[in-house]
């Protein structure tokens, strides 16, 4: 099998670092976007099959020059993974504006630049592959995890139509909902937590028992690396792909639930239409 070209970003740390590493293991060319491309040199070494850089994520002409050194090096870019991003828990009443607009500014618009910056270069090869990096909580939310429920969910949604809307490239898309993986995602460099003032939401108890899993989690950030590797091996990947025990065991309680909830109103709802409605050619 002909190696591949991955474009990753948050490269430097956490489930992005772990499969930068897996991938040059495996002979494929990585280039890596991070804020300190330098940690990525220094974890990995100076090898031939990876370009680290540090793009401005908020400027498409800045990712795009990027890009184009990257293509001089390695000619094209089979698959590209969005990964960076941070989280931010606490109760939705207690989070700025501020705090808000950021997290989706780093976690949902510069996944748009990126994406912005290389299709073209995907269209004119006709083919290739996307992964969105969203969570489980992109698709079943909990207490204060609501805000950042929301910007996962938000790229679930896009990378479902975003698929739809590249399919006759022949380029697809999928979105990664992963777990709880053993990262530093629970300390300062990958999440925020809300300034608790109002006494109402207990916030400090759920702080301290999101402090007491990390380290804990049961999610092993070698074999995501080899499990989300192994995909782009087969003939087709999925859109929906949830990663970790826990992330299965949400997702299909998720299910059951809307499933009950559909229920006990479908055949009020399905009598909402017009009974004498007929289509018009």
């Amino acid at each position: 099998m002909k190696n591949k070209t991955w474009l990753i970003t948050g490269a430097s740390q956490g489930l992005g670092l772990e499969t930068v590493k897996y991938l040059i293991s495996q002979g494929n060319n990585v280039i890596a976007f991070s804020r300190n491309p330098e940690t990525i040199t220094k974890e990995i070494g100076d090898v031939k099959n990876l370009l680290a850089l540090s793009p401005d994520l908020n400027s498409i002409s800045d990712i795009s020059e990027k890009i184009n050194l990257a293509l001089k090096k390695f000619n094209t870019i089979d698959i590209v993974l969005n990964n960076a991003g941070y989280g931010l828990i606490g109760p939705f009443e207690e989070i700025s504006d501020e705090e808000i607009n950021n997290l989706f500014k780093v976690n949902v618009f510069y996944t748009f630049n990126v994406i912005k910056s290389v299709l073209p270069i995907l269209r004119k090869q006709k083919y290739g592959h996307i992964f969105n990096t969203s969570s489980v909580a992109g698709y079943r939310s909990f207490a204060n995890v609501s805000v950042y429920s929301a910007v996962k969910f938000a790229l679930d949604g896009f990378s479902e139509g975003l698929n739809d809307e590249l399919k006759h490239f022949n380029i697809s898309v999928s979105s990664i909902l992963p777990g709880g993986f053993r990262t530093n995602f629970l300390e300062s460099t990958s999440i925020k937590y809300a300034d608790s003032k109002i006494s109402d939401y207990n916030f400090e108890t759920d702080k301290k028992n999101w402090n007491a899993i990390n380290h804990q989690q049961l999610g092993n950030p070698k074999a995501y690396a080899k499990f989300i590797y192994d995909l782009t091996t087969k003939k087709t990947i999925p859109t929906h792909i949830f990663v970790g025990s826990d992330a299965i065991r949400n997702a299909l309680a998720k299910i059951k639930l809307v499933e009950a909830d559909i229920d006990s109103y479908k055949e009020a709802s399905n009598q909402t239409g017009f009974k004498d409605f007929k289509v018009i050619h």
